[in-house]
C-alpha cells in the first residue's frame, strides 16, 4: 500500500490497510541472520521453503527432490546489500526497513530449472509463472 492510505484507517481501524512491503527481501533477511551466526543455515532455509510448502501443501515446492520443480536461489554471503525503496519492486511508496544492510544476498534466482533472475535483474519471460494451487494443512 501507498503510504496516503494508512489515512484510510483513520477513524475506521477496519479500513486500515495490512502489512507492509517487504516479502521479497524475506530471504535476504534470513541468510543475513544465518550468515551472521544468529540462526543456523537449515533453519533459514525451513522458514523460508520447507515449511512453508509444508504449510500450504505445496506438494512440488520445499525440497530438491526427483519429480519436485527445480526452484532454487543462489545466494552469495559475500555480497553486502542496503535495501532502499528505490530498489524495491513492489508499488509501495515506502519501505519498513530503509537503510539497513543485510550480509548476503540472493545473486540468482530458478524457477523449475530456469533462471528468471541474475543480479537485481528479471531474466524470465512473460508467462513463464504459473498458479500453484496449496491448500492450508
Amino acid at each position: 500500500f501507498q503510504s496516503y492510505e494508512k489515512d484510510w484507517g483513520k477513524d475506521d481501524f477496519s479500513k486500515i490497510p495490512n502489512g507492509c512491503a517487504g516479502i521479497e527481501n524475506m530471504y535476504p533477511y534470513m541468510l543475513s541472520a544465518a550468515n551472521e551466526g544468529k540462526i543456523p543455515f537449515t533453519k533459514a532455509v525451513e522458514l523460508c521453503s520447507s515449511n512453508p510448502a509444508k504449510i500450504f501443501g505445496c506438494k512440488n515446492k520445499g525440497s530438491l527432490s526427483v519429480g519436485k520443480d527445480a526452484d532454487i536461489v543462489i545466494y552469495d554471503p559475500s555480497v553486502d546489500f542496503t535495501i532502499t525503496n528505490e530498489k524495491m519492486h513492489s508499488d509501495c511508496d515506502h519501505t519498513i526497513w530503509e537503510g539497513i544492510t543485510v550480509h548476503g544476498y540472493p545473486v540468482q534466482t530458478y524457477s523449475r530449472g530456469k533462471l528468471v533472475y541474475e543480479n537485481g535483474e528479471f531474466k524470465g519471460e512473460k508467462g513463464w509463472g504459473e498458479f500453484v494451487k496449496c491448500s492450508l494443512k
